[in-house]
């Protein structure tokens, strides 16, 4: 059952070739795009090690102490891991945007615990996450499920032979079936996670989990492996080494991973371990044995820890995306604290004859955790505090006009627009002094902080009203009385979701129903809409499905509100997407919703910073005109609604556009906080629009809805 105890000099070149791969593909390097499946070969490098060091323990003692194979990996890992998320930590402090420091100091935390993988899954298809820029940390993943097979597997090996000598059978036998029981439930679960949704199967550890099998397995099988014909040696090396490169050359980030795919590098992996495990002329075990990759590759675990956190401080710091050139600088650069780290921190502590102990070992690994997850706690508290609010203030759409009543529509009626959506400045709504919009020279109170931005969404959010865009069926969510004679629907994507609160709010005081029904980046529209390098069906599925709810039970108004801009016509989808099939698209689809007999409202969308306005804000709370911008057409799907609105007269709008951008776009109306992710409003800035809504609801149904 055991393995050759020599150290293998090959699998440090394999190493090397996994972490090249790696930093090439980070690095942006033309020709790499796959790169990224250099830990596909670290995951089975790992499970061949780490099963071929237990098997050999318990062939040699008849038992595996766990608190052993527990301090050996502490002691390899920990120090270096404390590192390097110290240095993650100051690299986020000083270079990465203030707004998203609690939540890279959570990711940290997280690193520390090795359950990073799964924040990262949810984060994925979080759709208010989206603009959390990439995590100093993102790379820990990777270890996390390691890490996690690390505490699992040798307790699976220990049972599997346990009962293996309890039913008298082979304990190679036994404990590769149960080896292979795993893979195949893991590559099962990682083809059907992945085409449900590859984001979180991405980091699952379920789904990665057959991969450090192969390895496991391979280092079970080792001692049945090595009378093969040299030729069979030789093949098997370079095979499986065009394997790993075929996958580095040819997949790309539009590659559904892991899924079956995987099965490429992993397999290739395995092959080039069989290679090694009896040397023969021709084979690459020489080419992968030379002094360089070796070296290479015994810093393989320092590079992969301080390559990624500069890349993204880096890129962060230059306020753009680094190209190829620059990225490969930094990763040079890199090399610098992964030798540091090796040298004086990785290996001294790993032979340390102190270590040797395996309380000692543990005791330190512990230390290192705790000092970690510590590290993590430190940058959240770091956050500037969040200052308090004078209840005595004109807030939000308040401050450029009374609200309004019945008897005084002329705040959103006089706002004359031009054909870009820019208020002309001569309509109260957009008539109002410079210092309303634009706080004085001093630090001013502004609500929501603009480090709590991200958090002021509606309730539709937490509702999980908005579904992801894997799902079809949509769901509601109902506001309001129960029996209430009018109703009204509110339907879109997220910028429709961002009206909720506003609707919420009218529906209560005026007793309507309100329902809402979203999906993310979904048009209501019978265009078809890309999504990379794809089509978004699913999008359609739900228009439809939609569209039969509504047709059951007709609404008296539907509210209807989009971000998206271009698309196909349903008939084709060659070439590329345009304004024009999504303005029919848009004009189709209002056209059905009024022959249901529902009044058709647009709130049209509004302008977008194209920046990231909360970090821009709070870097700038006595400067905010910094962060101001002007309308343009590119900036919002306003443009194609204009144009779907001349397809489909009957269609009623409702342009805010006056109330959001008088004469420029300022980050600050009223001591309200304009935006808190991309182009989405506050939830505080929408709800100070309610009457302005509520007035132009009645206008549109002649007092119905008011």
């Amino acid at each position: 059952m055991s393995s050759d105890t020599t150290r293998r000099l090959d699998i440090e070149g394999m190493r090397a070739i996994a972490i090249g791969a790696v930093l090439l593909y980070h690095a942006g390097i033309p020709g790499f795009a796959g790169g990224y499946v250099g830990v596909d070969v670290f995951f089975v490098i790992s499970g061949f090690l780490i099963t071929g060091a237990m098997t050999r323990e318990i062939e040699s003692t008849g038992s595996l102490s766990l608190g052993q194979f527990w301090a050996r990996r502490a002691k390899r890992l920990l120090p270096a891991a404390l590192l390097a998320l110290a240095g993650s930590a100051v690299i986020a402090w000083t270079w990465m945007p203030v707004t998203q420091r609690e939540t890279f100091g959570g990711d940290i935390i997280a690193a520390a615990t090795y359950v990073v993988n799964w924040r990262f899954g949810a984060r994925s298809v979080d759709y208010l996450a989206e603009d959390v820029g990439a995590s100093p940390v993102q790379h820990f993943w990777s270890l996390a499920v390691e890490e996690q097979f690390y505490i699992v597997w040798p307790i699976l090996v220990v049972l599997a032979l346990a009962l293996a000598t309890k039913l008298n059978r082979s304990r190679t036998g036994s404990l590769l079936v149960v080896i292979l029981s795993v893979c195949a439930a893991s590559l099962w679960w990682s083809i059907v996670s992945t085409a449900d949704d590859p984001s979180v199967a991405f980091f699952s550890t379920f789904t990665r989990l057959w991969e450090l099998g192969i390895g496991a397995a391979l280092a079970v099988a080792a001692p049945h492996l090595t009378r093969l014909p040299s030729r069979v040696y030789a093949l098997s090396g370079w095979v499986g080494l065009a394997a790993i490169a075929y996958a580095t050359l040819v997949f790309s980030e539009t590659t559904a991973w892991p899924s079956a795919r995987a099965g490429v590098p992993a397999v290739g992996a395995a092959l080039v371990l069989i290679c090694g495990l009896a040397p023969s002329t021709g084979s690459p075990v020489g080419l992968l044995s030379v002094r360089p990759a070796v070296w290479i590759g015994g810093l393989s675990y320092s590079l992969y820890l301080w390559h990624w956190p500069l890349l993204v401080g880096w890129e962060a710091r230059a306020g753009e995306p680094l190209g190829a050139v620059e990225a490969s600088i930094v990763v040079l650069v890199s090399f610098v604290p992964a030798i540091a780290a090796h040298r004086f921190v990785e290996n001294p502590v790993r032979f340390a004859a102190g270590m040797r102990r395996t309380g000692t070992a543990l005791g330190v690994g512990a230390a290192c955790m705790v000092a970690s997850i510590l590290v993590g706690v430190a940058l959240i508290w770091t956050v500037p505090a969040v200052q308090a609010v004078d209840d005595d203030l004109a807030l939000g759409a308040q401050a450029l006009a009374p609200a309004p009543t019945t008897d005084d529509v002329a705040a959103v009626d006089d706002a004359e627009t031009d054909a870009s959506g820019q208020g002309d400045g001569t309509g109260e709504s957009g008539s109002t002094d410079a210092s309303v919009v634009e706080e004085p020279p001093a630090e001013v109170i502004i609500i929501p902080d603009p480090l709590d931005a991200a958090t002021d969404f509606p309730d539709a959010y937490e509702g999980r009203c908005q579904v992801g865009r894997t799902t079809v069926s949509p769901r509601s969510c109902n506001y309001g009385s129960d029996d209430a004679e009018q109703r009204i629907a509110l339907i879109g994507d997220s910028k429709a979701v961002q009206w909720e609160s506003a609707l919420q709010t009218l529906a209560e005081e005026s007793g309507w129903r309100l329902t809402t029904m979203a999906k993310s980046g979904c048009a209501f529209s019978t265009a078809a809409q890309p999504i990379g390098d794809g089509l978004y069906d699913s999008c359609l599925g739900w228009n439809d499905a939609v569209m039969e709810v509504l047709a059951a039970a007709p609404p008296d108004i539907v509210v209807v509100s989009n971000g998206v801009r271009a698309g196909f016509p349903v008939d084709g989808t060659d070439g590329e997407p345009t304004i024009t099939a999504m303005a029919e698209g848009y004009a189709e689809r209002w056209d059905q919703l009024a022959a249901l007999g529902s009044t058709v409202v647009v709130i049209l969308d509004n302008p977008g910073p194209g920046r990231d306005m909360p970090e821009c804000v709070a870097n700038n709370r006595t400067t905010l005109d910094e962060c101001s911008f002007t309308v343009r057409d590119d900036t919002s799907a306003a443009f194609t609604q204009r144009e779907a609105l001349t397809l489909s007269p009957e269609t009623s709008v409702i342009d805010l556009t006056p109330l959001i951008c008088p004469d420029i776009c300022p980050p600050v109306i009223g001591n309200v906080m304009l935006y808190r992710q991309g182009s989405h409003l506050t939830r505080t800035y929408v709800d100070t629009l309610a009457p302005f809504i509520g007035i132009e609801l009645g206008r549109i149904t002649d007092g119905t809805f008011s």
